[in-house]
């Protein structure tokens, strides 16, 4: 609390500086007290609309910037699922081992998902779905094998997995009603994410893991 006020006295302090810095003090001190109090009341009411402006502009903005992500997803979806395909095609063809696995650590982000989830369907997954690429709640890939329902996220990093993607992960699940979480990367997981999927009974589905689904899908 004296915090607080300590805070308070300052900010007060800094006002009333400011104001004979500028020279407001002395204006308003030549001004009527009833002209005062008309500029305030007309003062006030502007600077919480401008306040609510820019607040509405921010929100548009954030609203536009998920339009357009949802746009790329769809046009994506529609016209983008057989160069996906098509890339995994190649890649099976000529996998012969970890050497070529470079392929896909150059990989972008929704590349990679759409790569992940040709992967899963040659793999015995049904009912493959990459969710929205914006507010996808920790999971990118929904998929179904034996009855069981999984949530995975995917990681194409250049540096091991840490707890974040465990998390994320593990959230999703319970937001997308999945009975297991898993992560799926090209790389590896850090000891300490290692052992917090292990207590939330999250799959780590790693690089090997990732080369295993290749060479079985081919």
């Amino acid at each position: 609390m004296n915090k607080t006020r300590g805070i308070i006295s300052f900010l007060v302090s800094i006002f009333f500086v400011l104001l004979e810095l500028t020279g407001i003090s002395s204006y308003i001190k030549t001004k009527d007290p009833v002209e005062l109090v008309l500029i305030i009341v007309i003062l006030v009411p502007t600077w919480f609309f401008v306040k609510r402006s820019l607040k509405h502009i921010k929100i548009s903005n954030e609203s536009q910037r998920e339009i357009n992500e949802i746009n790329r997803d769809l046009n994506r979806i529609n016209n983008g699922s057989d160069d996906s395909e098509n890339q995994v095609n190649n890649m099976l063809e000529n996998f012969t081992g970890t050497s070529d696995a470079v392929l896909y650590d150059n990989m972008e982000g929704h590349d990679f998902e759409y790569f992940c989830a040709d992967l899963l369907k040659k793999n015995g997954f049904s009912n493959v779905k990459v969710t929205k690429g914006s507010g996808d709640q920790g999971i990118d890939i929904l998929a179904a094998k034996d009855g069981i329902k999984y949530g995975i996220q995917c990681k194409c990093y250049s540096s091991d997995i840490g707890n974040k993607a465990v998390q994320e992960a593990f959230s999703g699940k319970t937001f997308y009603h999945c009975h297991v979480a898993s992560v799926l990367t090209n790389r590896y997981f850090t000891a300490s994410a290692k052992e917090l999927a292990e207590s939330n009974g999250v799959l780590l589905w790693d690089r090997d893991y990732l080369n295993k689904l290749i060479e079985n899908a081919n």
